[in-house]
């Protein structure tokens, strides 16, 4: 900054004025605006042609790269107009994902309309700094209400955290009391089948002595068939010896005796 004692303090004064505002744009001149999220660069942009009278409304046709493809897209003129734009645009360009959204026209190409859907990447002047600080404070107001929002929605979600935590917790009680349960039951079934195996065994035993008392009856009564045999076979011999020396009607005498005695005694 110079100083010039042979201008008088008016000039003086502008002349700092003029030399601040060349510094201040100088720092100016070493940004650029923030491009918005979500916006495609239009890459290799060259003006092809206007389409005033075979489409309206009438806009500047322009060829470009999107994503590595050859695209057309048609800007409006009127547009290009109240952004003081020539033909050849000489600002980097970006558009909306609503451009691309809404697809090509019947002229396979793609339509910037308004404002809100292209984006130029300018140097900031010393005049766009009123609005600059305007939209940085717009900016600012909506990054603090959306922090406010995030507050209220993280203390909400704490708030149900809390609740979630106290109901697992309650769960988690709940399934200790039913496994001390469980275990229980376990024990008290292994006490059951301890009982259900001493029993079995009881069982088991009670079968074998009566299989062996059938045995043991089995070989009894083979015994009394033997002896019954036996008995009869004797008899027999005894009554073949008995006819030899009575005969048969002495035989048959005895045998009626022998009734009548037991007839009596009954």
């Amino acid at each position: 900054m110079t100083h010039n004692n042979n201008l008088p303090p008016f000039e003086e004064q502008k002349q700092l004025i003029n030399e601040e505002q060349l510094t201040i744009q100088e720092i100016l001149s070493k940004f650029q605006q923030p491009i918005p999220s979500n916006f495609t660069k239009l890459e290799r942009l060259k003006w092809m042609c206007s389409t005033p009278g075979w489409k309206e409304p009438g806009c500047e046709r322009y060829c470009c790269l999107i994503n590595s493809e050859w695209k057309q897209v048609d800007i409006r003129s009127t547009l290009l107009e109240r952004l003081e734009l020539e033909k050849n645009i000489p600002y980097p360009v970006y558009i909306s994902p609503k451009v691309s959204g809404k697809g090509l026209d019947n002229y396979f190409a793609y339509n910037v309309e308004s404002e809100e859907e292209i984006f130029l990447v300018q140097h900031f002047t010393i005049n766009d700094l009123p609005a600059i600080l305007r939209g940085w404070k717009t900016e600012i107001e909506q990054l603090k209400s959306e922090r406010d929002d995030y507050r209220n929605k993280w203390d909400n979600s704490m708030e149900e955290l809390e609740q979630k935590g106290e109901i697992i917790k309650s769960y988690l009680r709940k399934i200790g009391e039913l496994e001390e349960e469980k275990k229980k039951t376990i024990e008290d079934f292994k006490r059951q089948l301890v009982e259900i195996n001493k029993k079995d065994l009881k069982i088991k035993e009670f079968e074998e002595e009566i299989k062996k008392t059938h045995q043991e009856v089995k070989v009894t009564q083979e015994k009394l068939r033997e002896e019954k045999k036996a008995r009869e076979i004797t008899l027999q011999i005894y009554e073949s010896e008995l006819r030899k020396r009575v005969g048969t009607r002495g035989l048959k005498q005895l045998r009626e005796k022998t009734e009548r005695e037991q007839e009596k005694e009954v």
